[in-house]
């Protein structure tokens, strides 16, 4: 079984209100990592981004940063055009503060492109999460564990996969892949089979090898997520 580091995932529109360092602050033990999600404010830029991490970097001894930018494509609010997300997401290097950022995998990437960027984050000393969200379903086994093997050729922190089960066999075949995948590759995995028939897959990921799981601080920002109050309680019975 491996350690679970606990997600909080926040999206705030256009910057950091005190309310919302309140309900951080009243959860502070049971965050591991923040996960600020920017693709709600429309047309962000890099300075944004700058200005939310310059406010939150007041807390940030008790937890990491992570950064995401989730397109439209794979189940976010973001439309930039493939070339301005990975123009943003290159450009996220730049901020102090950032402890990781998370990149999109799809199978159609330009994949030199996609590792000199992986490069450049990582040069940055920027742990990256390679990331792939299906919100319709859940692909056979085989194919998942396909997926995960393609985004570890990137050499990243953390591969990163979350996919829709319709059935109780979908969620154990997400188990299945990332147990398999922990097992036997290097880098660190996160597997989520998304809403409430895959919250086993949050609240048991370590005993699947899975290094993080995602939370909310009261408002769920994707299908499943519980607030982390609860998420570390039940993390910790593992």
């Amino acid at each position: 079984m491996t350690h679970v580091e606990v997600v909080a995932t926040i999206a705030p529109q256009l910057s950091i209100e005190e309310t919302l360092i309140q309900k951080i602050n009243h959860r502070i033990d049971a965050i591991d990592v923040l996960e600020l999600r920017i693709d709600q404010i429309e047309n962000v830029t890099v300075d944004q981004v700058a200005e939310m991490i310059t406010k939150l970097k007041v807390m940030q001894d008790s937890f990491k940063l992570l950064v995401t930018y989730r397109t439209k494509l794979q189940g976010g609010y973001g439309q930039f055009t493939n070339d301005s997300y990975l123009n943003l997401i290159s450009d996220l290097a730049n901020i102090n503060g950032i402890d990781m950022i998370d990149i999109e995998w799809q199978a159609d990437i330009d994949i030199e492109k996609h590792q000199r960027i992986i490069t450049h984050l990582q040069q940055y000393n920027k742990e990256v999460v390679i990331s792939h969200h299906n919100f319709e379903s859940t692909p056979p086994l085989d194919e998942l564990q396909f997926i995960f093997f393609k985004m570890q050729k990137f050499n990243p922190e953390y591969v990163k996969l979350a996919v829709m089960p319709h059935n109780k066999n979908d969620v154990l075949n997400l188990l299945q892949a990332m147990s398999t995948f922990s097992d036997t590759m290097d880098c660190k995995v996160v597997g989520i089979s998304m809403s409430k028939l895959g919250l086993i897959s949050r609240t048991a990921q370590g005993v699947f090898g899975g290094a993080l799981t995602y939370g909310c601080i009261g408002v769920p920002q994707a299908p499943g997520q519980i607030d982390v109050t609860d998420l570390k309680a039940q993390v910790t019975l593992y």
